[in-house]
């Protein structure tokens, strides 16, 4: 008899212990991660931007890593219904991310200018000229907005006439150029106009060549850590277009725009797999 009450003493003891453990363990762990998630904490990964957060990694590493979140990031858009607001959508959340990305890797408060030697040709997807022509719409005067379809049009053939290879003239710059490195689209800027650092290397330079010279490395450790996100998120992004049966191809901005403004809805057409571009010039 003494034995079975000891026994069950015993039982009832290790279930008020397991009980008080299992409290302590869920004000301890469990608890903190509530409160986080209830009050949007910087550490807990939500929305576009926490998607977006750039692991410990840099180079081919940094690169992939940004293709792959660009390309996650706009299948998730196309599974949706496609409207004319798609790609303005899609433009929105790709430079949203790869920003808040950039942001860490040159710093939140990195002042990024428009680089010279992109005023004259400049490589946009398509959501991202038809996400610009939709800011200009809204955001610009009308007369401003012709004006800049004007200067676009006549950059267009400009270009056309210049001998292949040859510089195009520093008369010859960005239709969006309001005034000396002033962008009259900032916020819906491309993404090669994003990134860029004025003290980044390049492959190209003097001082990385002489390097390749003596041990073969990876080019992307010598590219600015924003450029390198650029580049990965530019790559995945079209990925994903190509993927969902749109046009992901690059092309040169100015005659992209012109096409652009142009057709009042072309968003909703090249929602719709239409090719609203198949007469402008391409970059790769």
């Amino acid at each position: 008899m003494f034995t079975i009450v000891l026994v069950s003493l015993s039982v009832a003891l290790l279930a008020v212990v397991s009980v008080l453990l299992a409290a302590f363990f869920d004000v301890a762990f469990r608890e903190p991660q509530r409160a986080l998630v209830r009050t949007g904490a910087k550490g807990v990964r939500t929305g576009v931007k926490g998607n977006w957060q750039p692991p410990l990694v840099r180079g081919r590493e940094l690169l992939n890593w940004a293709a792959v979140t660009a390309q996650s990031s706009t299948l998730e858009v196309l599974r949706n219904r496609r409207t004319d607001r798609t790609a303005a959508e899609l433009a929105d959340r790709l430079h949203e991310g790869a920003t808040a990305a950039i942001d860490q890797q040159v710093g939140p408060d990195h002042q990024v200018g428009c680089p010279a030697y992109c005023h004259a040709a400049i490589a946009v997807t398509p959501p991202e000229v038809l996400g610009i022509a939709d800011y200009l719409r809204q955001n610009r005067p009308l007369d401003e907005v012709r004006r800049i379809q004007d200067r676009a049009a006549a950059n267009c053939q400009q270009l056309e006439s210049a001998d292949q290879g040859q510089p195009v003239g520093e008369d010859v710059c960005c239709p969006l150029m309001s005034g000396k490195d002033a962008c009259c689209a900032y916020s819906a800027r491309p993404m090669r106009c994003r990134g860029w650092s004025p003290s980044a290397k390049s492959a190209d330079d003097a001082s990385s060549k002489s390097i390749f010279d003596q041990k073969p490395v990876d080019p992307y450790e010598y590219e600015s850590r924003g450029h390198v996100v650029v580049q990965g998120a530019e790559s995945g992004f079209r990925n994903g277009l190509k993927e969902s049966g749109l046009d992901g191809n690059l092309y040169e901005l100015n005659s992209a725009l012109v096409a652009a403004l142009d057709v009042p809805d072309a968003a909703e057409r090249w929602a719709n797999g239409d090719s609203v571009f198949e007469n402008c010039a391409t970059c790769e």
